[in-house]
């Protein structure tokens, strides 16, 4: 009998100590806010209760915005993984602006003369895609030592070569590359790669008084600094016919050009 009543007493010092120890039976709190949680995760972006009726979504009283997101300054306001911020994935727009450039190039295939130029273009920009192109460039330049050995050793005269004066022309402006690069780790710089296609006239220094009909081709950057300001660089080649004097007849002249200089970009734009 002894026996019986003690084991009886253990039995329910037991199930009373696993009672206890139980979290499911324990811990309401815990089950409340748990059920809460699934409750939330469950709920339909409708705001449909479980039981088809539909609950009124509120605006919660504290929100997790510390103001409206509505230029690029207010991005600083973000708060880390609380909040997704859109941005325009052309930094520089270019659509219904023009497009001023101001720059400096020298010439690369001429093994007889260090030709340099002056450049002023301005390009309409139908769209970020697409734009039309006005370009001149004044080219002046010196002997090369190349030269300069031939006259004073060999005395060879190199005064019946072919030289440009000057260029000016029209061209269709095509951009379809957009990216955008790092910075030793600094900065994200975007880009652009563009092209360029046209006709023009070349003002030739020698033969004197001469011009002749261009055809023209180009492709280079902008990168930009500034929503109005970049840097661009390009090479263009210019093809065009003429004839030296001491030529029988004309013959196609090359001339490849590297431009390195600054747009700057107008009207405007609004800051998103």
């Amino acid at each position: 009998m002894k026996n019986t009543l003690f084991f009886i007493i253990c039995f329910i010092i037991g199930s009373g100590l696993s009672w206890a120890q139980n979290p499911e039976i324990n811990n309401d709190d815990d089950v409340t806010e748990l059920d809460l949680i699934e409750a939330e995760i469950q709920q339909k972006p409708t705001g449909e209760s479980s039981d088809g009726s539909v609950a009124k979504v509120e605006k919660s009283k504290t929100s997790i915005f510390k103001k409206d997101i509505e230029v690029v300054d207010d991005l600083v306001t973000l708060e880390n993984w609380s909040q997704l911020a859109i941005i325009h994935p052309r930094f520089q727009p270019k659509y219904r602006r023009f497009q001023a450039f101001l720059g400096g190039g020298a010439s690369l295939n001429n093994p007889w003369f260090l030709e340099v130029s002056a450049g002023l273009r301005g390009v309409y920009h139908f769209s970020d895609l697409w734009g039309i192109e006005l370009g001149h460039f004044s080219f002046s330049g010196a002997h090369t030592q190349m030269t300069k050995e031939l006259e004073a050793q060999l005395n060879v005269q190199v005064t019946s070569l072919i030289r440009a004066r000057s260029y000016l022309g029209a061209h269709f402006y095509f951009a379809p590359i957009y990216g955008k690069m790092s910075w030793f780790n600094r900065r994200i710089i975007p880009y652009d790669v563009y092209f360029t296609v046209g006709l023009g006239q070349t003002q030739l220094e020698v033969p004197a008084s001469q011009v002749a009909s261009t055809m023209h081709i180009g492709a280079g950057q902008i990168f930009a600094i500034t929503r109005n300001l970049g840097l661009r660089w390009d090479i263009t080649v210019n093809f065009f016919f003429a004839q030296s004097p001491a030529q029988v007849e004309k013959t196609q002249t090359q001339m490849v050009l590297m431009s390195l200089g600054i747009s700057y970009f107008f009207p405007e734009v609004r800051k998103r």
